[in-house]
């Protein structure tokens, strides 16, 4: 069965970044810190802090998705947060809440941490499968689609050429392929 691919360019992040912050801006809520979902929310997490200008920037590793598209039974703290945040607004900041599983995790480990309020933040955020709802998102969505942000355009094109390339297929056979599967192009220059 086909799965939807959006391929996410440097420009949508850029304004769902501007979006988020003038969210939170207009909000009111100023947090003291940036705590990023590693490793799909490091690259939104620091440029959330540039626009906010927040110079301590945390991270927690959640695993869920080992392979694109293709989530574990459930989501799984593999490095927690060990830090004092008492008396901090702490923002943790995601790429997307499709399951809302790691956001979920993360301010259940932010919150052990003692923070004096903790918010959530992601680019987007399906309401149709996930099961948390960021209190900050640029984006909603009303279907499940596998997002390719620009930093995971290689290991998101290695593992959906893996699922569709057969023997003998060449680049050219395995664009067609990408297309008719996924329903995009393939964003960066590939070899077999």
């Amino acid at each position: 069965m086909p799965m939807k691919v959006k391929i996410v360019d440097w420009t949508e992040v850029e304004r769902w970044s501007s979006s988020l912050s003038r969210s939170i801006v207009e909000s009111g809520y100023a947090p003291d810190a940036i705590i990023a979902v590693a490793r799909g929310g490091l690259v939104p997490a620091r440029l959330l802090a540039d626009m906010l200008s927040v110079k301590d920037v945390l991270s927690i590793r959640i695993e869920h998705w080992n392979e694109t598209a293709k989530p574990e039974e459930k989501a799984v703290v593999k490095e927690p947060l060990r830090a004092n945040l008492s008396g901090k607004k702490i923002l943790i900041v995601d790429d997307i809440a499709d399951t809302g599983e790691s956001l979920m995790l993360a301010k259940e480990n932010v919150s052990s941490c003692n923070p004096k309020e903790a918010k959530t933040a992601a680019f987007q955020f399906i309401g149709k499968t996930s099961r948390f709802k960021p209190d900050f998102i640029a984006e909603q969505l009303s279907e499940w689609i596998w997002y390719m942000y620009p930093w995971n355009y290689h290991e998101d094109v290695k593992n959906l050429i893996g699922r569709i390339k057969k023997p003998g297929d060449t680049e050219a056979s395995i664009m067609e392929k990408f297309i008719a599967e996924y329903g995009a192009r393939i964003p960066i220059d590939f070899k077999l």
